[in-house]
Order: C-alpha cells, then structure tokens, then sequence
C-alpha cells in the first residue's frame, strides 16, 4: 500500500475545502527546516546505560544515545518487544499538550522562520495535522497515543526518503517495526518511567517530523529532481539522531542490518 501519509493526503486533496491546507502543509515541509536530531536528550547526558531487560534492545556503548539502541536493536533482530511490553509506552493523549507540543517543535527547529512555523500552527489549529496523522497511521495499524508506533513510522519514513523510495507499507511490516522500536526505547534507562507528557512529546515530535518528510516525498515524486536534496536531507537529519539509514534495509519483517 502507498505510504500512509501520502494516502491521507491525496484523501485530503480531493475535500474540496480542505485543499488549501493540504496544499500549505506541502508549503511547510518547504520553508520549515525540520531535519534537526528529533530527539537529543532521552538518555542521560546523551549517553544510555548499561540496563537490559528480557526483550529489549542491547544497550548503547558509546554515547550515540538512541540512535544507537536502534541500531542495535537491528542488527540483533530477534529481539522484539513482546504486545505488553509495547503497550507500556502508550500514553493518554491531551490535546493541551499537543499544541504545547507544536510549540516546542517548532522553537526546536533548526532554521525554522516564521511562515513555517505560522502555516505549521495553522494546520495544527484547523486539526487537519494530527487529523491526518491519525488517518496515515490508522492504515498501517498503528495510533498517535503509543511512542513506539511514532518512532516506528519515523523510521520507515526516514529509511524511505533516504533511499530515494515510495513509501509502500502493509500493516504486518508497520508492527514489526514497533515491536523493534519498543524494544530499543525499553531498553534506555528512564524510558519505563516516563510520563505520559513525556511520551507525548516526545511521539508528537517524530509524528510532526514524520508528516513533514512525507510532504518531502510527496514533492519529489512530483519532481524527480528535487530527489536527491531529500535523499542528502533526511540522511543528515537522521544522522543528527544516531541513525545510520544506510546501515539498514527494510524487510517485510522489519528492519534488518544490511
């Protein structure tokens, strides 16, 4: 199935009078700089511990912090969240925290500018941008209220536009990759403990990056061209979390070390 996102909004396009906002949200991806790290601060001094629990990822061993935990959750394949691990990272969703969310997004973007950051607020207050967050990921099984489901479609989406391809997912490969992204997060210090604003900031700020590169995608599919500035894009702003894109391959069993 084409990517979600991209799915939802091509459903968003044909409303009629939603195409100005759909058409603007396009506009942001273009004039917000949203590929700073997304997360910088999980582990301690950027740096996770030594802990593992049964069915978790290998812990991080030197200082590359999350990026780190995913990677070597990928590499060691087998090792997947069981569905009650996964669903402690859920979260219940306060819509208060989401615009607080938005904002903290946006004063954290690196090159951000303010019709970027106006458009992006627009969006969130008409409710077209979680409301097509939540469409996007309802296709592939997955909800906006579960850190490990935002982490996962920021993976697959960053994989994607780094390698220059469409996202095409179906709901069984979308949930392998939960169950690996929830077994790199349990396995950082702290990350049980969370609260539930914490976990939502936290997922609200890959789902926001994950809609943004979306629209990246959605434009060099339009543009062949503009391909390879989203490849060397994404890549860095990857990079800039710890991950390696070009160290993995996705499968339809998740991800898989090259």
């Amino acid at each position: 199935m084409k990517g979600a996102f991209i799915c939802a909004i091509l459903l968003w396009l044909s409303g009629g009078p939603s195409l100005a906002h759909a058409q603007s949200s396009i506009a942001v991806s273009q004039t917000l700089g949203v590929m700073g790290p997304v997360v910088t601060d999980m582990c301690t001094g950027g740096r996770c511990g030594p802990t593992q629990r049964e069915g978790t990822a290998p812990p991080a061993s030197d200082g590359r912090g999350f990026g780190e935990l995913i990677t070597n959750s990928v590499r060691n394949s087998a090792v997947r969240a069981t569905e009650p691990l996964v669903e402690k990272l859920g979260f219940a969703v306060s819509q208060q925290r989401r615009t607080e969310n938005v904002e903290t997004f946006i004063a954290r973007t690196p090159g951000q500018n303010r019709e970027g950051a106006d458009m992006l607020r627009g969006l969130h207050s008409s409710g077209q941008l979680f409301g097509m967050i939540e469409e996007g990921l309802s296709i592939q099984g997955l909800s906006t209220d579960n850190l490990a489901d935002a982490v996962a479609i920021w993976m697959m989406y960053a994989w994607s536009a780094t390698n220059g391809e469409t996202p095409d997912y179906d709901s069984n490969q979308s949930r392998a990759v939960r169950k690996q992204a929830a077994a790199a997060l349990l396995g950082a210090p702290g990350i049980a403990g969370m609260t539930a604003a914490q976990k939502q900031e936290m997922a609200d700020a890959f789902l926001i990056q994950t809609f943004l590169v979306s629209q990246f995608i959605f434009a060099a599919e339009a543009n062949r061209e503009q391909w390879p500035q989203v490849q060397n894009m994404v890549s860095q702003g990857a990079r800039a979390s710890g991950f390696d894109m070009s160290a993995m391959r996705l499968t339809k069993e998740g991800f898989r070390p090259r």
